[in-house]
C-alpha cells in the first residue's frame, strides 16, 4: 500500500493515522508541479515523488535516487519512453497498457 496525492496536507493526515504507509507527492504537470517536484519533495518527508513524464529528467530521477528516495511517473503509453525511463532508473511508471509496458522492458505477461 502506498498514499499518493497532490495534497500535502491529506499526506500528513495519512502519515498521522497510518504511519508505517509509505506516501508519495503526486506534482501537476507544467509549471503548477514545480513547487511539488522540487522544494515541497525535498523538504518533505515523502517515500516517493510521483510526477507527470513529461516533467521528468534524468537529473531529477538521481537527485531524487540521493535523497533515498524513490520515483513513480504517469501516465506513460509509449514503449519508447518506458525505455527511455528504464535506463534513467525510474523505480516504476503508470501506464494505461501493462501488456505494451512490459513488452517494452522485455518481460513477457
Amino acid at each position: 500500500m502506498l498514499f499518493s496525492s497532490f495534497s500535502a496536507a491529506n499526506l500528513e493526515k495519512a502519515h498521522q493515522l497510518l504511519p508505517h504507509v509509505p506516501r508519495g507527492l503526486l506534482a501537476f504537470e507544467g509549471w503548477t508541479g514545480a513547487w511539488a517536484r522540487s522544494f515541497g519533495f525535498t523538504f518533505g518527508e515523502y517515500d516517493a515523488l510521483h510526477p507527470s513524464f513529461k516533467d521528468v529528467n534524468i537529473q531529477q530521477v538521481q537527485r531524487v535516487h540521493r535523497l533515498k528516495r524513490r520515483v513513480h511517473t504517469w501516465t506513460v503509453n509509449k514503449a519508447e519512453e518506458i525505455r527511455r525511463l528504464k535506463e534513467w532508473g525510474m523505480d516504476g511508471i503508470y501506464t494505461d497498457d501493462p501488456l505494451m509496458a512490459l513488452q517494452a522492458i522485455g518481460r513477457r505477461e
